[in-house]
Parts: structure tokens; C-alpha cells; sequence
């Protein structure tokens, strides 16, 4: 799932990208800056699944689960689990980079409704 959600938010970054480039050539900005807001948003929660799930699986794997009775992996692969983390270290810079990103085009939609 972390994979999948981190790859449909990358393809969503670069429609983005696409469209800030030709988005000269529509008329309508305010309905394209509303759009790119809302599907920032929903990029922002679908990433920030991702990586809470990926979260969660990560300290199943450091710690283990002695209710279920599921031991530990990371003693047994720790160059596995060492690049796993560093995979979640990169996803939560890219989550708080595209906050800042969502938070821009709303603020930017903010200003444009008052003018």
C-alpha cells in the first residue's frame, strides 16, 4: 500500500506540474486553482495513509507483537528494515513538502476569491 499511495501521489505531483506549465491556456484560473487545491488535499491524505500504515508495520517489525504472539524481524534482517526506515524517512520530507504545496494553492485560491 505504501508503495501503490507514494506512486499515485508521484503521477498526481507531476500531472500538477503539467498543468501549472500549460495552465496559461485556460481561461477559467479560479476552477483550475480550485481543482489543483482539492486534489492536492486528496494527494495529502492518500500519501499520509501510506505512510501511517507503513508506520505501523515498521514498529510491528522493530518490536513485535507478543498478544499475537509475532516476534521480531528486524534482529534477524537488519539491512531490510534499516532501508525500510529510510524509505519512511524520505515519504514523511515528501508529506510535509506537499503540505506546504496544499497549503500554497489554497492560499493562493484565497487570494484570488478576494479579488
Amino acid at each position: 500500500y505504501f508503495v501503490v499511495a507514494n506512486g499515485i501521489v508521484s503521477v498526481h505531483n507531476l500531472v500538477m506540474i503539467a498543468m501549472d506549465i500549460l495552465g496559461y491556456k485556460f481561461h477559467n484560473r479560479g476552477l483550475q486553482l480550485a481543482l489543483i487545491a482539492v486534489l492536492d488535499t486528496m494527494a495529502l491524505a492518500l500519501a499520509s495513509s501510506g505512510d501511517g500504515a507503513a508506520t505501523a508495520m515498521a514498529e510491528l517489525g522493530r518490536n513485535g507483537n507478543s498478544h499475537a504472539k509475532w516476534n521480531k524481524i528486524c534482529d534477524n534482517f537488519e539491512a531490510y528494515c534499516n532501508r525500510g526506515g529510510g524509505a519512511l524517512i524520505a515519504s514523511f520530507i515528501g508529506l510535509i513538502l506537499l503540505l506546504i504545496v496544499t497549503v500554497m494553492s489554497i492560499n493562493k485560491l484565497l487570494k484570488l476569491n478576494r479579488n
